[in-house]
Order: structure tokens, then C-alpha cells, then sequence
């Protein structure tokens, strides 16, 4: 058998750390600073072997993954399943129930739920699951997909999140600007819901969306 090239080690181990840390294309090359309009696509070609990290990108790359560059350029992975060793079991809930959270009157507490709790590798003692509904966050996230949310994660520009705005919940992609901020939906068919910081519309991020379980 052919041994594999570094560049193709580099390859594989990048994708698959990526997917590890519950990371897209797009999510992973924003933590990277690309631009929005190219980072998806910047990092794909590092993962189809079209184009090969420098030295200063694989630090960088190492450092966003919580691994060592010996760990990206190594032919040997040494992995253990999270759930098995870290993972908890979190509540399924409902959209109702997720927009109460830790809201003054909410008598839903951690730990309760309305359905068989999820297992997760999040150490958020708060964590919770809610079951997607519809479609507008195609294609990567489908109705009857399960997201693992966690609301004491601080979302950046390009993360999942569950957002309630102007009293309704909302799961969508997170993007902030100087002077405002959107929530934008994967699925084209749909509008993003643009606020401005002065337009008074109330606004909470719920939480990070930090996992997915996909059901079949």
C-alpha cells in the first residue's frame, strides 16, 4: 500500500478534527478571519487537497481546534468517543420552554424536560435540546435534526444560535456588525432578520448551538 504524502495526511486530519469540534466549512474559516464570502470555499480547498496550509495557517488552525499542529500533520489519531468518556444527558424541551429560559417567572428548571433526554459531550450543566422544525435552515440542519444548545457559550460572528427576538424563538446563523446585527437563515427561500442597535426591537441569544444529533 502507497504511503499517504504529508499534504494528504494534513487533509484528512484537518477535516476530521474540524468535524470533531462541531465545526463547518464556513463557521471554521470565520474563526480563521477569512472573509464571509470566501471562507467556506478557502476551506474546502484545504480539504480537497487543492491548496496546502502554511506553517503560520496550521498554528493558527491547531490553536481554533484544541489540538497541537503534531496532531494535524500526524498519521496516527488517537480518539476516544466524547460522549463515552464527558457526555450528559440534556433535555429535550420545547420552543416554548427554550424561550422562558432563565427568564424570571420560568419554572422550568435544568435537568427537566419534555421528552427522553439527548446525550451530549457539552459540560454545560445548562445545556438543552430542541428538535428543528421546518425548513429554513437547509441544508445543514433538517426538520427532525436534534441541536444541543448551550447558553453559557459566547457566540461569535458565524455561530448557530437560538435567538428570541421581539418575543419570538428563532434559530438561525449569528452575524454582527458595527451597527447591527443578523440573524440569517441557511435556506435562500428565507429572509434574514436584520436588527440595528438603536431600533429598540429586543433581541436575547438564548444560547449557542453547540451540537447535532441527527435522527433517522
Amino acid at each position: 500500500m502507497k504511503e499517504k504524502s504529508l499534504e494528504e495526511i494534513i487533509r484528512e486530519n484537518l477535516m476530521f478534527y474540524r468535524e470533531k469540534s462541531g465545526m463547518n466549512q464556513l463557521q471554521f474559516g470565520l474563526a480563521l478571519g477569512y472573509p464571509e464570502e470566501n471562507a467556506q470555499s478557502r476551506i474546502s480547498r484545504y480539504e480537497t487537497g487543492n491548496r496546502s496550509p502554511s506553517k503560520q495557517t496550521l498554528q493558527k488552525m491547531a490553536k481554533i481546534l484544541h489540538v497541537t499542529v503534531e496532531q494535524l500533520t500526524s498519521r496516527f489519531r488517537n480518539v476516544e468517543p466524547a460522549v463515552l468518556k464527558t457526555g450528559r444527558a440534556v433535555p429535550l424541551i420545547s420552543w416554548v420552554q427554550a424561550g422562558h429560559w432563565h427568564e424570571p417567572e420560568d419554572h422550568f428548571r435544568p435537568g427537566e424536560g419534555e421528552g427522553e433526554p439527548v446525550p451530549s459531550s457539552t459540560k454545560d450543566e445548562n445545556a438543552f435540546a430542541l428538535r428543528v422544525i421546518g425548513d429554513s435552515m437547509e441544508p445543514e440542519f433538517r426538520e427532525g435534526d436534534i441541536v444541543i444548545v448551550s447558553p453559557n457559550s459566547e457566540p461569535v460572528t458565524g455561530d448557530f444560535v437560538i435567538a428570541k427576538v421581539a418575543g419570538e424563538v428563532t434559530f438561525k446563523q449569528l452575524h454582527i456588525y458595527l451597527n447591527k446585527l443578523v440573524l440569517k437563515p441557511l435556506n435562500e427561500a428565507y429572509e434574514p432578520i436584520e436588527i440595528g442597535r438603536n431600533e429598540g426591537v429586543e433581541v436575547r441569544i438564548i444560547g449557542k448551538v453547540v451540537e447535532k444529533v441527527k435522527r433517522y
